[in-house]
């Protein structure tokens, strides 16, 4: 299978179908609902579980070790409803101890009530991005690159937002970085809810509100085509002309596993059926550095080397020509060692 074999089945599938306030936990409310099946009632009693979380550093406590200390935020809380635990938790380098509640009303008080005596440091609540207002000013942005900044991040969309980013979050999917960013204000989403993606550095990276589901997610995947024969080391700005002309709303150029290189191919979305079929039939096609583009359906498959539609990559002329070179370079293998020519370890890693 191809380097970019799952990524390109991962994104058709999806078109058609971290200071102390930035750590951020699961979900869950209750509700109840009733689904009859097959004649039987199904009673669903709770179908998001959701914990509310309060921390202290360690060294705020006066105990003389971490037992003692953990004891005393025990028998602080532990005659609460809805109190669950206390553990032992580390966050950069530091060490608190977690106390964790059932609901958020129990929580809230917790952090009202004095741990020890004559000692005035109290819990502090972890946000919860269940919570309404928390989901209100979060803001998702995936197909970040692995090498992401976040401090470039945080400028870009301040800019976008002209609201203050209090914090971000991020995780690893697969070879993207999936970022929750968190504003100090609703009206930042607001301001940036017409868009798709932004711009960040060489790439269009995915945004949507915390608040989007599944099926939001499919009808932005909806309307999308295939943009192939791109040129080596094309990247999503140097196709931003061509993404104003057509009116596009994104555009995912995937990465290789091995190199970490862009393909030589894109995933274009656009709003609407309308828009999508007027850029697919248009007369007027486009070229870059002499290269004639290609739109073709999404799910069509391309030469994973140059990006053709007209063969795939055991056919292709530049995959044949890439490895003769490599063997023509490995028969100088030793003399590029010993003489430590320019680029010599590279060389030898054929």
């Amino acid at each position: 299978m191809s380097q970019t074999d799952n990524q390109e089945s991962d994104h058709a599938e999806t078109s058609s179908n971290k200071s102390q306030e930035n750590i951020i936990i699961n979900d869950d409310s209750t509700t109840d609902d009733v689904m009859k099946e097959n004649n039987t009632t199904w009673i669903k009693f709770a179908n998001k579980i959701r914990r509310y979380k309060g921390v202290i550093n360690i060294k705020n406590l006066f105990g003389e070790n971490i037992k003692q200390k953990l004891g005393a935020v025990n028998r602080a809380v532990s005659d609460m409803d809805h109190f669950m635990r206390t553990k032992l938790s580390y966050y950069r380098r530091e060490q608190y101890v977690m106390a964790e509640f059932g609901t958020k009303t129990a929580l809230e008080e917790a952090c009202t009530r004095q741990l020890e005596e004559n000692n005035e440091h109290k819990l502090n609540s972890i946000m919860n991005k269940g919570d309404e207002d928390v989901k209100n000013r979060t803001l998702i942005v995936r197909d970040l690159p692995l090498d992401m900044n976040k401090e470039t991040l945080t400028k870009i969309l301040e800019k976008h937002t002209n609201t203050k980013v209090t914090s971000i979050t991020s995780r690893v999917t697969g070879p993207w970085i999936t970022a929750n960013v968190i504003f100090d204000e609703q009206q930042a989403i607001k301001n940036i809810e017409r868009k798709w993606s932004i711009a960040y550095l060489k790439d269009l990276c995915c945004i949507a509100p915390a608040s989007f589901t599944k099926e939001d997610y499919e009808q932005r995947n909806l309307y999308t085509l295939k943009l192939t024969n791109l040129p080596f080391g094309i990247t999503a700005y140097d196709l931003r002309d061509l993404l104003e002309q057509t009116q596009a709303k994104t555009c995912f150029i995937p990465r290789t596993r091995d190199r970490y290189t862009r393909a030589r191919y894109a995933y274009v979305s656009f709003e609407n059926e309308k828009i999508r079929s007027d850029v697919a039939h248009e007369d007027n096609q486009f070229e870059i550095k002499g290269t004639y583009l290609h739109w073709t359906h999404e799910s069509d498959k391309t030469c994973h080397k140059c990006g053709s539609i007209d063969h795939i990559v055991k056919d292709c002329y530049e995959h044949k020509e890439s490895f003769e070179r490599k063997n023509r370079i490995i028969q100088y293998k030793k003399i590029y060692n010993r003489y430590r020519i320019p680029n010599y370890r590279k060389y030898n890693t054929y």
